[in-house]
């Protein structure tokens, strides 16, 4: 028990490193996964023997819960209403890669069987068994991957709705061949004969199969429906698919023993459906999802790390050109897939050379089938895992910058413009037509800001002078389109303030957010509804319904604070200023000669907001929030500014 305790001890450490090596990876554009396994390698028993093979058999049971919660998100990520109007070309893609896939790569690999150390000494049987159980698994991708890709790019189209759709597909799919070709497989290996009755009896598999995942989304409705605390519905979810496993595995000896017959439960495919029910028939879906979503990052990190931490390195060594080989095979038949799919489904011809793009990313689903192959097949598992593994992670380093890229090529795409070297500059545009979005621009003007209205009410440009003295100019807005904001010169806008209806709202704010870079969008919505999709543009939301309420509520509670932003003496002002004096680079806050009326209230870095204290150091670019007087803003400026 000790000694169990002091592995699952160590193991925790290193689960924790892995995360955050996998965060790092992230931020430089490479899977999270590859991050993880690469820990795994090097933490493992041919590296530096942190996790010897006595602690990767302790770990187990990670692999059967791990497998179970990937089967439970695959099938929940296939919500049938989000696919069914492009299902037509959908199905025919799907049905093309699959076939494509698994020929090409099944066929590739028992061509080279020979030249590969596990497979070289097999019978022509069983490396047949192997090849199929190879391109099975090569069918796999990743959704999500695919998801935060399409995501990032902001992408929407039929192209991305036929791409996240066979993706989604593609993993149901996998799993339902896999199992027939692991069932033929162990079949083999068994030297049980390939009669009308095995047949038979693999039909009956994959019923009990399904009907094994009927009934635990059954148990899952009314266990989700019973207890509270999400932490307990999380463990229930869990344990439920480690204990069919179990369950599995104990059955299909039982059956051997007692039937003379290896009746195999497929507790992936079970796990598939329940995901699929919940998601499609359930009144839990979100719920469900929202579950599977607190506990997939703590999972992924541990099963990946031990799966990395599995592979042996000497046979990677060896079978590595192979596993390119095979990715340029699988790339081979994602093309021949994609594009007869597009030809027949009479998509453009332009589109179809570049569709396989979207198909090459894998990760979760694959790696969790060829370590379950290395667990079915103790004698050559190991082995098969490594090849197969080698090119899933290939797969998994190229294909998210190709899938990015087809989105750009199809123009499906909607990317945040680059963001330019110059800071923000102080010029703005109001979109409105009432009186206060003038209001709003006169106030700019008063804190020497360039700004205009731009009103869809008018038909001619109007320059009305306020009580204040302050001229305004008001431009007609005839149209939303990236057109007419060039015409308009907008393009060195430093800050737009949205105050129309919610969609035109949108529409501005979207232009401005893929061709404009540096711009700061504030908008005042109306409808809460709409937040999400402002928040997405990283706009400044004000709510009209809740603003002024808010603004009360902080005078109660923090009234200096408010003071600061809200001075009735017309003396001091908040404002941003760009760090681009090379002199001030590197210099610590406390070294700064500010004048004594100004404070330092924040400062942005990239898009990180730091607090301000002595010992920070600046660095150019940086955006630095300052209160303090007129004049000394001004002596500020010119100080940051060189």
């Amino acid at each position: 028990m000790i000694l169990f305790l002091k592995h699952i001890l160590i193991f925790i450490f290193l689960s924790l490193s892995s995360s955050q090596v996998g965060k790092y990876l992230s931020n430089i554009g490479l899977p999270m996964i590859t991050g993880y396994m690469a820990c795994g390698i090097l933490a493992g028993p041919f590296v530096l023997d942190l996790i010897s093979h006595d602690v990767l058999h302790t770990l187990g049971f990670v692999d059967e819960l791990a497998l179970s919660f990937i089967a439970f998100v695959a099938g929940s990520e296939l919500y049938w209403k989000e696919i069914q109007n492009r299902i037509g070309t959908i199905k025919w893609v799907t049905f093309s890669l699959v076939v494509c896939v698994s020929i090409v790569c099944s066929t590739a690999l028992y061509l080279l069987s020979s030249y590969i150390p596990f497979m070289a000494e097999q019978d022509h049987v069983t490396k047949l068994a192997i090849s199929m159980l190879a391109g099975s698994i090569l069918i796999a991708r990743s959704p999500s991957s695919a998801i935060a890709v399409i995501k990032e790019m902001r992408a929407k189209g039929p192209f991305t709705q036929t791409a996240l759709g066979v993706t989604v597909i593609l993993d149901v799919v996998v799993i339902l061949i896999f199992s027939m070709v692991s069932s033929y497989a162990v079949a083999i290996t068994s030297k049980i004969p390939i009669n009308p009755s095995f047949f038979v009896l693999l039909f009956s598999e994959l019923v009990c199969s399904v009907l094994f995942g009927f009934i635990i989304y059954k148990i899952f409705c009314i266990l989700i429906s019973y207890f509270e605390d999400p932490k307990v519905k999380i463990a229930l979810i869990l344990s439920t698919g480690f204990s069919l496993f179990q369950f599995a595995i104990w059955f299909a000896h039982y059956s051997h023993e007692h039937f003379h017959i290896h009746f195999a439960i497929e507790p992936l495919l079970s796990c598939m459906v329940t995901g699929y029910m919940m998601t499609n028939f359930s009144n839990h879906r979100s719920e469900f999802e929202s579950l599977l979503h607190k506990v997939y990052l703590p999972i992924y990190v541990i099963f990946f790390t031990v799966t990395g931490a599995s592979l042996h390195l000497g046979i990677l060594a060896k079978v590595w050109p192979i596993a390119f080989g095979l990715f340029l095979v699988r790339i081979f038949g994602l093309f021949i897939g994609s594009f007869s799919a597009g030809t027949l489904c009479k998509e453009p011809p332009e589109q179809n050379k570049v569709a396989w793009m979207a198909y090459v990313t894998q990760a979760g689903i694959g790696l969790g089938l060829a370590q379950s192959v290395s667990d079915q097949f103790p004698v050559w598992g190991a082995d098969f895992a490594a090849l197969i593994i080698s090119v899933i992670i290939i797969s998994t380093i190229i294909g998210p910058p190709t899938f990015r890229w087809v989105l750009l090529i199809i123009g499906e795409a909607h990317p945040k413009a680059t963001k330019s070297e110059h800071h923000l500059t102080h010029k703005a545009v109001v979109f409105g037509s009432d009186d206060q979005s003038e209001a709003i621009a006169r106030q700019l003007k008063m804190h020497q800001w360039q700004v205009f209205v731009c009103s869809p009410t008018i038909q001619e440009t109007k320059k009305p002078t306020g009580s204040d003295g302050i001229d305004l100019e008001i431009l007609p807005l005839t149209e939303i389109s990236l057109a007419k904001f060039q015409e308009l010169n907008l393009s060195d806008c430093g800050a737009i303030v949205a105050n129309l209806s919610d969609e035109e709202n949108l529409q501005i704010c979207e232009i401005f957010f893929e061709h404009f870079a540096n711009v700061n969008m504030v908008v005042q919505l109306s409808d809460r509804i709409n937040l999400i999709r402002f928040s997405d543009l990283g706009c400044k939301i004000v709510l009209k319904s809740t603003a002024i309420t808010s603004l009360l509520d902080h005078y109660v509670r923090s009234p200096s604070a408010v003071s600061l932003l809200f001075d009735d003496t017309d003396s001091t002002d908040i404002v941003d200023l760009t760090i681009l004096n090379p002199n001030i680079h590197g210099l610590k806050l406390a070294e700064l000669n500010l004048p004594e009326d100004v404070l330092i209230l924040s400062i942005q870095r990239d898009d990180n907001h730091l607090n301000a204290h002595s010992y920070l150091r600046l660095k150019m670019n940086d955006i630095v929030t300052v209160s303090g007087s007129f004049e000394s803003l001004k002596d500020l400026t010119i100080k940051f500014d060189y």
